[in-house]
C-alpha cells in the first residue's frame, strides 16, 4: 500500500514536471505578442471598441436631451434647432473622445501593459506561435477579419434587444442598494 502511494505521488509529480500543457511557464516575448496582435486584428478591435464607447456616449447624450425637452412648451422650430445643435455637439464629442482615447491610452501601451501579462497567464510562447499560425491560415484570416464586425453587431443587437431591460433592472438594483446604504448611514448616526 505504501509503495503504491509513493508510486502514485511520483507519477503525479512526473506528469506535472513533464506535461506543461495549459501552464504558461514559457513567457511570451513582446515581439511574438506584437506579431499576434497584427494577425489577430487586435488593433482593429481596439479601434472599434473606442468607436462603440463613443457612439454609446453619443446615444446617451441625445436620449438625455430628448428626455429633457419632451413635454416642455417649446416651439417646434426651436426644438428642431436644438436637436440639430445637440446632434452636431454629439458628433463633435465622438471625434474628440476617439482622438483623446487614442492619445491617452495608446494601443501599444495597452498591448504591453494589459494584454501581454494576461496572455502570459494562460499561454506559452510556443502556444502563441501556434495561434499565430492559425491566424495566418485562411480560416484564421476570416476570423480576424470578421471578429470586430461580429462584436459590433452583437453588441448593437444586445443593446437593441436587452438594453432597456438591463437599464431597468440595473436602475432598480442601484436604487435598492442606495436605499440599503441610506439605512446603514442612518444607523451610524444613532
Amino acid at each position: 500500500m505504501k509503495k503504491t502511494f509513493v508510486l502514485m505521488i511520483c507519477l503525479f509529480l512526473a506528469v506535472l514536471v513533464f506535461n506543461k500543457e495549459g501552464l504558461a511557464d514559457e513567457p511570451i516575448s513582446a515581439e511574438t505578442f506584437k506579431r499576434y496582435t497584427k494577425v489577430a486584428g487586435l488593433e482593429n478591435q481596439y479601434n472599434q471598441a473606442i468607436s462603440l464607447f463613443a457612439t454609446n456616449f453619443q446615444k446617451g447624450m441625445i436620449a438625455g436631451f430628448k428626455n429633457a425637452i419632451d413635454g416642455k412648451n417649446i416651439p417646434e422650430d426651436v426644438k428642431a434647432r436644438l436637436h440639430t445643435m445637440v446632434k452636431e455637439s454629439s458628433d463633435n464629442f465622438v471625434n474628440i473622445f476617439e482622438n483623446t482615447f487614442k492619445k491617452e491610452i495608446k494601443f501599444e501601451e495597452l498591448v504591453l501593459n494589459v494584454y501581454l501579462p494576461a496572455y502570459n497567464k494562460y499561454f506559452s510562447e510556443s502556444e502563441l506561435i501556434e495561434i499565430i499560425k492559425f491566424y495566418n491560415s485562411p480560416l484564421g484570416k476570416k476570423v480576424s477579419k470578421f471578429t470586430p464586425m461580429l462584436m459590433q453587431e452583437s453588441s448593437s443587437l444586445f443593446l437593441q434587444l436587452y438594453g432597456a431591460k438591463v437599464q431597468l433592472f440595473g436602475g432598480e438594483l442601484m436604487n435598492n442598494e442606495i436605499q440599503n446604504l441610506l439605512v446603514k448611514v442612518k444607523e451610524l448616526k444613532k
